[in-house]
């Protein structure tokens, strides 16, 4: 099975991203195959480990410089990979651009994860994430979050209420933590 996870920007040092590279250190590579689509034109904190354990790491064109570019760059890797799952990490619903994407591009499986409890933005800006909530969770097949919080405010509390939300708490690795 072949998964591409869409990062929220670049595969630094974030919590997002972090929290994927502990999921990419311990996926069993004979059952999926992660990829990586980034919207930067420069190395990152992770991008060396993910070449060195033999997965792509594509950089596209990103939105806030050309939408058009963006969007026919994602759907070019999209139709040539054939992935089984998109995976997109969100901040906002304003996010679910990437999968609106890979649904025209005909990828089987959506998945949303959730990493925010919040919003800094103006009211306008929360009003039209409120808005985009009911859409993004209508086509998406797999919806995560770090904290029933996180849930509520990306997919709202009537699907946290009907359990259709999979929490997945930011876990640490305690061994890394342990004296030596």
């Amino acid at each position: 099975m072949k998964l591409l996870c869409i990062p929220t920007g670049s595969m630094g040092a974030g919590g997002a991203e972090t929290f994927m590279m502990k999921l990419f250190r311990v996926i069993d590579e004979q059952e999926l195959h992660m990829d990586f689509c980034v919207a930067v034109d420069h190395e990152c904190l992770y991008d060396r480990e993910i070449l060195e354990r033999g997965s792509k790491l594509f950089h596209i064109t990103p939105k806030s410089v050309d939408v058009k570019q963006y969007k026919s760059g994602l759907s070019k890797l999209l139709r040539a990979e054939q992935y089984d799952i998109v995976l997109r990490l969100g901040d906002t619903c304003f996010s679910f651009y990437d999968l609106w994407i890979a649904k025209k591009c005909h990828v089987p499986v959506l998945a949303f994860r959730s990493c925010n409890s919040s919003f800094d933005g103006s009211k306008f800006q929360l009003f039209i994430h409120k808005a985009l909530r009911g859409i993004l969770s209508r086509f998406i097949n797999i919806k995560i979050a770090p904290s029933t919080e996180a849930a509520e405010f990306t997919f709202g509390k009537r699907l946290v209420k009907q359990n259709k939300i999979h929490i997945l708490h930011n876990g640490l690795i305690l061994q890394n933590f342990q004296y030596s």
